[in-house]
This record gives C-alpha cells, sequence and structure tokens, in this order.
C-alpha cells in the first residue's frame, strides 16, 4: 500500500470524512457549477475519481449512470451504504479496482484530488488514467493551479497535500483543451465570491469534439 492509500484508507476507517469541501457552502457551490454544466452539455453518464465518502455524489443531477472510484476499500464501503437505498433510477457503482472505472462515461470528474496525490508513482498514474485512458468526453476539475507549498501565511502545507500546476500539466496532452475555467462567482449584489484557497474550476473537452457553447 502506497502512502497516498495509507493515509485516506486510515483517515476513513477511523472515522474521518472527505473534507471541509465535501460538506457545506463549498460543497453546494461545487454542485450548481457541475450540475449546469451536466445539463448544457448532456453529460449522461459520470465516472468520478476520488469519490471519497460520496457526500458530494448525494448532490449532483446525473441522468444515468454514476461510478465512483476511491483508493480508500472503507471509502468504497460508506458509499454503497450511503447509496443502498436511494430509490431512483440512477445507476451507482463504487470501486478501488481501477478496472473498475467507467471509462467512456461522458464526465470524468476530479475535485479536491490533484494536489492530495503526494506519492509521484500514484500521480503519475492518475495523469495517464484521466488525459489517455479515459474515453470520457468531458473533464471537471476543482483544484489549485500552483505549484506553492505554502498558505498565505507561510505555513507549509500539511504532508498529505502537494500543490501542482494543472494547465500546464493539461498543455502536455493535446487532445484536450479547456473549455472554461473559473476562480469565483459573481454574487447578486455584484461583488465576486472567490473560491475557497484559491481554488479554480476547470471544464476540459476533446478537441475533436463539435461543440455549441
Amino acid at each position: 500500500m502506497n502512502k497516498v492509500t495509507e493515509y485516506w484508507e486510515n483517515r476513513y476507517a477511523t472515522g474521518g470524512n472527505s473534507g471541509a469541501g465535501s460538506y457545506g457552502m463549498e460543497a453546494a457551490i461545487k454542485a450548481n457549477i457541475i450540475n449546469a454544466w451536466i445539463n448544457q452539455y448532456d453529460m449522461r453518464s459520470v465516472n468520478e475519481i476520488g469519490c471519497g465518502d460520496g457526500n458530494n455524489l448525494l448532490l449532483y443531477d446525473i441522468k444515468t449512470s454514476y461510478t465512483g472510484f476511491d483508493l480508500s476499500k472503507t471509502a468504497v464501503a460508506i458509499c454503497n451504504e450511503k447509496t443502498r437505498k436511494i430509490k431512483n433510477s440512477l445507476k451507482y457503482y463504487f470501486t478501488n479496482e481501477e478496472d473498475g472505472m467507467d471509462y467512456d462515461a461522458d464526465l470524468c470528474l476530479l475535485l479536491d484530488v490533484w494536489y492530495h496525490l503526494t506519492d509521484e508513482e500514484v500521480f503519475n498514474k492518475l495523469c495517464h488514467t484521466l488525459f489517455v485512458k479515459g474515453n470520457w468526453k468531458y473533464i471537471i476539475a476543482y483544484n489549485m493551479d500552483s505549484d506553492n507549498q505554502f498558505t498565505e501565511d507561510g505555513t507549509p502545507f500539511a504532508p498529505h497535500l502537494q500543490n501542482r500546476e494543472f494547465l500546464s500539466k493539461v498543455q502536455e496532452y493535446p487532445e484536450w483543451e479547456v473549455m472554461y475555467w473559473m476562480s469565483g462567482l459573481n454574487t447578486k449584489d455584484g461583488k465576486v465570491m472567490q473560491f475557497p484557497s484559491t481554488k479554480k474550476f476547470f471544464l476540459l473537452k476533446r478537441k475533436e469534439l463539435d461543440v455549441k457553447e
């Protein structure tokens, strides 16, 4: 077991959750943006890398199927329990096996995962899965776009965090292009509400895809 998997398995097994980004106002904002894009571009099936404890997925407006992948077996068990009694036509499937992912889903979600992969081998494998192996039409990512390893007051990040640039990495995969990125939302009073910790939302699509914006 690599150190990334070990950290998250221990976190969920001892009663921890997916973190602040999966709960409260931040989770609601994320869901609103994701659901707007899902509906605008008719993304019917979703594969999420790093589904965590499944709190976010309960807010998604998904049409046909949702597949959640997580390194932690305990997280997968939690997600199965959360969705077991949900009565709708949506198909849920959770796995900690890479071969169990839905590589043909319309959309791949990657939320608050990019900067949690402190192991280089795990990170490189993620990039291959995300940008090469998956056949999805779109990718929605939510993370920071920086390699700075310190908070605003100069404190080093926790050991389970490692900032990495995102847009420069996307440029290494010419089959993908960025449709939108956003660092906050316009409020009704005309102000801009920034996302926490300078995070950004990114919507990527395959260049071969003919999309009317």
